[in-house]
């Protein structure tokens, strides 16, 4: 998969780009608002005089007798250079409006628990080029909108909006689209220190596009597409501080059958989950994206459609870091996690609940561990299965195919383990050899060296066949289908299935691992 097969899914499942979208009308009745002295005031394109009041008292007036004043077939408001002091929200209720200001010089602020601005029940809006601070307080959003299609919010810097709420409402927003809001786009704002949510697409709001944003510390979500929020493209943002310590907290969360949703070239870090994707959130792409230094998990992934692809995953300063969580065996490994590469630490994945669950996916895919230069660097990647495991034998993972950039100065591990004393793996001996080693009970029940060329692809699954000969605690299934499990472990302990790189020279290592087989099918003993 690359980018133009990306872009040939996005038309497949009928993206509106906006190239694509039907032509905004044009607006040519114009009006000014600006402050003279002590006195604000909004003035037509010929001077006429459409409101006046006292600066910072009446300014939210002004501004709204402005839009009011505008044609039925609209217009534009233009803020001009100041700081305007809202008592009350400003209202967009009819169509082809563009309020519009000189981005940081047209600032409107409030002490007031409000949205700043609403827009509802019209077409075809346009809010640019202005500063929107908030109170910091209540549960006001910066833009709230409903029914609303065709709203562009581009180049404008929202910030200091609502405080920190519980739930998942929409409240405490940067930008909030609460429902029917189609064909919306958000580009190229900075959005940061919101109460809540940086950008909240909060239900039944299809078609939009939030692209080239920085979004930051806006506590508990950078972009959060909520419910039956469908086909949303979230390309090219910068998201970084979302730090809540909720369990979902994440600098994308995409949830409640939001289908369809593509997360393509962000750039996500210092947040406390990187992607999270719902058990009910069909068909999401996760493509070309950097995500790096999350205090918790890097994807949750909990719906088994989910594509990962060609993602640059880079490890924190912290001793193991999560890449995936999944609960009752949904994704981890599978067909659509392909060519993603993974920076020099230890990773684990995990899953969680009983295995009586009937897990499914299966399949193949591509991962590429990456060790760095640093001699002694090493890549990981564990995943461990917890729960019930005392009636059913699980069939974790296959390595079935690998390759090196190089074999010498290079320690290689795979591996099913139970503990020091309970496990199977896979190593290299030198450049030419692998052994294969089980291990039960403190001492070694099969060994085994074979020749390989670690530089072409190879099968590993033959390999553990071997040692399925007298050896009852690990068990291997050759025939149908290849299975690597673990018979009557104790509930409470996990099995760990994991692959481990090491450089024992200043040189990178590129482990390519070309199928990695993924089964979670509990298997009656």
């Amino acid at each position: 998969m690359s980018f133009d097969i990306v872009s040939y899914l996005l038309a497949k499942k009928g993206y509106f780009l906006a190239k694509e979208a039907k032509k905004k009308p044009s607006a040519s009745y114009f009006v000014i608002v600006f402050k003279e002295n002590s006195t604000v005031k909004a003035e037509n394109f010929y001077g006429e005089v459409i409101a006046s009041g006292k600066a910072g008292i009446d300014d939210a007036n002004v501004i709204q007798a402005a839009i009011d004043a505008l044609p039925s077939e609209g217009g534009i408001v233009f803020l001009h250079i100041g700081n305007y002091s809202l008592g009350s929200t400003i209202n967009i209720n009819k169509n082809n409006v563009n309020l519009q200001g000189i981005w940081k010089a047209s600032k409107i602020t409030s002490n007031q628990n409000i949205n700043l601005i609403n827009v509802k029940d019209c077409d075809y809006i346009t809010i640019s080029n202005l500063w929107l601070y908030g109170s910091g307080s209540g549960e006001g959003n910066g833009i709230y909108a409903n029914n609303v299609n065709y709203l562009t919010i581009q180049n404008c810097i929202i910030e200091h909006n609502g405080e920190q709420q519980p739930g998942y409402g929409l409240q405490s927003s940067g930008i909030g689209l609460d429902s029917s809001c189609h064909y919306s786009q958000i580009l190229n704002n900075i959005i940061r220190s919101n109460g809540n949510t940086g950008i909240f697409l909060y239900q039944n709001n299809d078609y939009s596009i939030i692209k080239n944003n920085y979004i930051s510390g806006n506590s508990k979500w950078g972009i959060h597409v909520w419910s039956a929020n469908d086909y949303t493209i979230i390309s090219e943002n910068i998201i970084t501080g979302q730090t809540y310590t909720a369990a979902d907290s994440a600098a994308i969360a995409i949830r409640c059958a939001s289908k369809g949703t593509i997360i393509v070239g962000n750039i996500l870090f210092n947040n406390r989950n990187g992607i999270y994707v719902s058990y009910d959130t069909p068909s999401v792409i996760v493509a070309n994206n950097i995500l790096w230094n999350h205090s918790s998990n890097y994807l949750l992934l909990y719906h088994p459609s989910t594509i990962i692809h060609k993602n640059r995953i880079q490890r924190t300063s912290a001793p193991e870091n999560e890449l995936f969580f999944t609960e009752l065996g949904s994704l981890i490994l599978t067909d659509h996690f392909n060519s993603n590469t993974l920076d020099t630490g230890k990773w684990k994945s995990t899953i969680s609940g009983s295995a009586s669950v009937s897990c499914s996916p299966e399949g193949t895919g591509k991962l590429i561990l990456s060790t760095g230069t640093t001699t002694g660097s090493e890549a990981k990647i564990e995943s461990y299965v917890s729960g019930c495991l005392d009636q059913y034998a699980f069939s974790p993972i296959v390595f079935k195919g690998v390759k090196l950039n190089s074999q010498a100065n290079v320690e290689l591990e795979m591996g099913l383990y139970y503990d020091s004393d309970n496990y199977v793996l896979i190593r290299v001996v030198d450049e030419s050899n692998i052994e294969v080693v089980a291990k039960k009970a403190g001492s070694v029940t099969a060994s085994s060296t074979y020749s390989v060329s670690l530089t072409n692809y190879h099968d590993f699954a033959f390999l553990l066949s071997e040692i399925n000969k007298n050896y009852q605690y690990f068990y291997i299934d050759n025939e149908s289908p290849k299975q690597i499990g673990y018979d009557k472990a104790p509930a409470s302990v996990p099995l760990r299935v994991y692959v481990r790189l090491k450089t024992l020279e200043s040189a990178d290592k590129i482990l390519e691992i070309d199928v990695i087989e993924y089964r979670m099918i509990p298997q009656k003993n």
